[in-house]
C-alpha cells in the first residue's frame, strides 16, 4: 500500500501526482491521508473550538475528495482517503504502522519559513525515523516550475525513483 500524506498545497499536489504515478506503475492501493491538527485551537480565545475543528475536518475531507478524484481520473480504481484528527507525526506513524503500508509519499516544503506543518529538517528527521523503525520506504516530492504533473521519467519500470531533483528518497547517513 502507498500512503500519500497530503494537505492540499503545492507540495501536496506534486506528492499526489507522484503517488498516483507510483500506484499506476506498481498496481498498489493508494491511500491519501490528511491529518487535521486541532491542538492549535487550544491556545485560541475563540469559544467554539469544537465548531472550528469540525470545519477544519470538513475542509480536509474536501481536499481528500479532490485528491481521490484526481487519482480516479488518472485511471486508478484502488484508491481511498482517510482523515485523522491529532498530531501529524503521531497520526502518520500510527496509520502507516496499522495499515502495513510499504511506501509513504510526502510533499517536501518548497520554502523554509513558509507556513507549514514541518520544516525541511524536521520532515527529513521524521522520515528517517520512520524508515529505520518500520519496513517503509519514504519519498519526498517537491513542486517543480512545471504544472506540477509528474513527468513519465520520474519512475522507471522497476518502480525505482529517478535521480531527478524533484523526487528523492530519504537517505540514511548510517
Amino acid at each position: 500500500m502507498i500512503v500519500c500524506a497530503t494537505r492540499g498545497g503545492e507540495a501536496s499536489l506534486a506528492a499526489q501526482d507522484y503517488a498516483i504515478k507510483l500506484a499506476q506503475d506498481t498496481n498498489q492501493e493508494l491511500v491519501f491521508l490528511c491529518v487535521t491538527d486541532t491542538h492549535v485551537l487550544a491556545g485560541t480565545s475563540d469559544t467554539r473550538p469544537h465548531d472550528i475543528a469540525h470545519d477544519l475536518t470538513r475542509m480536509s475531507e474536501f481536499i481528500l475528495c479532490i485528491a481521490e478524484d484526481r487519482a480516479r481520473d488518472a485511471g486508478l480504481e484502488n484508491v481511498r482517503w482517510v482523515c485523522h484528527l491529532g498530531n501529524a507525526r503521531e497520526e502518520i506513524q500510527r496509520f502507516v504502522t496499522d495499515s502495513g503500508a510499504s511506501v509513504l509519499v510526502l510533499g517536501r516544503p518548497a520554502l523554509e519559513g513558509d507556513e507549514q506543518r514541518f520544516s525541511y529538517g524536521e520532515l527529513e528527521s521524521f522520515a528517517r525515523y520512520l524508515e529505520s523503525e518500520l519496513d517503509l520506504k519514504v519519498y519526498f516530492v517537491e513542486p517543480t516550475a512545471d504544472d506540477l504533473t509528474p513527468s513519465d521519467d520520474r519512475l522507471t519500470s522497476n518502480d525505482s525513483v529517478s535521480t531527478e531533483d524533484s523526487v528523492s528518497p530519504v537517505e540514511n547517513d548510517d
